[in-house]
């Protein structure tokens, strides 16, 4: 029989690691500890003196640290943070939410309940914390989808806003130099075209309404 080196073994740990982690039911487990931890960041917007949050949320983050901590470890910092790697920006967005959760948590007990422009701070990095919840979109492929599709919708809805204000800019231009040189004592009622479409701004403006 062959000896199993240490090498050896660490690489087998870490397979073992990266599968369980991308295993349907810890998927399952994470999708739920976010969304619990979204309902128990409202509760305390609501409630804040009701319940002693602060022990629940250094709860949940020791979660998602231990997580961090793992995936870490299964594939090693270089593969974390590669950019050519498929969850490259997963990875990133990930370090960043944990990360402010730890900055979150730091400030809490450095900083304490200190006034101004640290108190300030304190409240926009406990904001971020609601972060969080977009983590759900990695463990449900549906909502995946869907957040795919947004962004796909929002590319296409900027060249199309282009192309749009293109045509509203050539039309204007038209209008603008046609209707302009009207001798509006013809015709009192040209007082409103010439209001509407007297310069390339104002028919613009009106063409868009």
């Amino acid at each position: 029989p062959t000896d199993e080196t240490m090498e050896d073994r660490v690489i087998t740990f870490q397979g073992w690691i990266l599968w369980f982690l991308e295993s349907m039911p810890f998927q399952a487990c994470m999708g739920l500890v976010i969304v619990a931890n979204a309902m128990m960041i409202g509760m305390e917007t609501d409630m804040p003196n009701e319940f002693p949050w602060k022990s629940c949320e250094t709860v949940f983050l020791g979660f998602f640290v231990v997580e961090l901590l793992l995936k870490l470890f299964s594939i090693g910092p270089h593969n974390f943070l590669s950019a050519s790697g498929t969850d490259f920006a997963w990875n990133v967005f990930d370090l960043c939410v944990v990360g402010s959760g730890i900055v979150d948590m730091l400030c809490e007990l450095t900083l304490g309940q200190s006034g101004g422009g640290m108190a300030t701070m304190f409240r926009l990095v406990r904001l971020l914390r609601i972060m969080r919840l977009f983590r759900i979109v990695k463990y449900l492929k549906q909502l995946y989808f869907i957040a795919y599709g947004f962004v796909v919708a929002a590319q296409a809805i900027v060249w199309v806003s282009i192309v749009m204000g293109f045509i509203l800019f050539v039309s204007s231009v038209v209008l603008a130099r046609t209707l302009k040189d009207l001798d509006l004592d013809d015709n009192p009622n040209l007082h409103m075209v010439h209001e509407s479409f007297g310069s390339v701004s104002k028919s613009m403006l009106t063409l868009f309404e």
